[in-house]
């Protein structure tokens, strides 16, 4: 990350050549949210030196990848295969690709001697046998890849590109610290409120387990989509009436708020413009309104992802020199399965393709080991579930 400079009329990083708009991507709190398991792929170095780090081998510790047939998914029209990888130590786990990833990984590696055919591109639809054929071929060559590399080891050029295919959009799921860590109590379940329920309203629930109707009172800052954990109450002693039962917010874990003392950034995407070089000075409306100004770094591409300090009016490159790491749309696809242990409406940390942590609530009728498909919205900073 490269800091930058403050927004000033006299600043010295030379004239503004250019003001561009900018996206908003997300929120991003200083500190950690929450614990999450999991990490990248483990290539280790076999040099010893941060010198010769560059050019050693990486050890690729992969034992096997499978692509199952009945792991093939649809989404808005686009299909991604399952590409289900156990590394040397036997932990699993599960991406998703489309023919675009395979191709990308396939470009970075045509001059290191995979000798197993490519599938190639279809013009007429991939259905039926055609797409059976097209799994087994790509399925064929990504074996292939992992025996030689397995063998001669992953240069150090290719490791951030082993680790994104390999690794990129894994389902890495952990439920979220509960302060005190209480347990539920026994013959709760939880709810979620309706649409236009408003926080004092009077519901009237029905029990899952017995068929019984009890109210409850909607709490306040409770709207419509808030889950609530529900105890029913005693056995009713007078007919015809609904008892009253004991409701509250599911708790929400170690998700913060914004302290009033604790840094709060923004992340930002913007389009350099053409024309513009590296060195040259652009200004940036962000969205309170200011203008701050950004120094193109060296090796930018066509858009940079900046971190806004709003406190600090400062704008940060983020990962530069490199292409942006996250892509938009349907691409940011990818699967789960509901951790053990975890109970409808109960609150996740999910780490999403590009690295970041999200929360997600495990929505209502789903049990541990159920398969999730994911995605992120329009704006990149909340989950979603997946239209299959």
């Amino acid at each position: 990350m490269t800091q930058l400079q403050q927004e000033s009329s006299g600043s010295g990083a030379g004239a503004v050549v250019a003001t561009v708009g900018c996206s908003v991507l997300g929120m991003m709190l200083a500190g950690p949210v929450g614990a999450v398991i999991g990490g990248t792929l483990a290539i280790a170095a076999t040099a010893g030196t941060a010198h010769r780090a560059r050019h050693a081998r990486m050890e690729l510790n992969i034992s096997s990848i499978s692509m199952p047939q009945d792991g093939i998914t649809r989404q808005e029209g686009v299909t991604y295969f399952a590409l289900d990888v156990v590394d040397t130590k036997g932990a699993t786990w599960r991406v998703l690709r489309r023919y675009n990833h395979f191709d990308r990984f396939r470009k970075t590696l045509r001059r290191c001697g995979v000798r197993k055919p490519f599938p190639g591109k279809l013009w007429l639809g991939c259905e039926g046998a055609r797409l059976r054929e097209r799994r087994l071929g790509l399925e064929t060559w990504t074996r292939e890849v992992v025996r030689i590399y397995s063998a001669s080891g992953v240069p150090g050029r290719l490791e951030s590109e082993f680790n994104d295919f390999f690794t990129r959009g894994r389902g890495q799921v952990t439920m979220v610290n509960q302060p005190g860590d209480t347990a539920l109590p026994e013959g709760s379940f939880p709810i979620e409120v309706p649409a236009g329920v408003v926080p004092g309203q009077q519901l009237t629930v029905k029990n899952p387990v017995d068929g019984s109707s009890f109210n409850i009172i909607v709490p306040e800052g409770m709207g419509p989509g808030s889950v609530l954990q529900v105890q029913p109450p005693p056995a009713a002693s007078g007919a015809g009436s609904v008892p009253d039962a004991t409701v509250c917010p599911t708790p929400k874990g170690s998700f913060r708020e914004a302290d009033a003392a604790e840094p709060q950034t923004t992340l930002l995407s913007i389009a350099v413009p053409p024309g513009v070089l590296p060195g040259q000075t652009l200004a940036v409306k962000v969205p309170d309104g200011r203008e701050l100004h950004v120094v193109v770094p060296k090796d930018a591409g066509q858009e940079l992802q900046l971190e806004l300090d709003a406190a600090s009016g400062t704008l940060a490159v983020l990962g530069a020199g490199s292409a942006p790491a996250t892509s938009s749309g349907s691409d940011d696809i990818f699967q789960i399965h509901v951790p053990s242990g975890v109970q409808p409406g109960q609150m996740v940390n999910i780490q999403v393709p590009d690295g970041r942590h999200l929360p997600f609530t495990v929505p209502m009728g789903k049990q541990p080991g159920d398969e999730l498909l994911l995605c992120l919205d329009t704006t990149r900073s909340r989950l979603l579930l997946a239209q299959s």
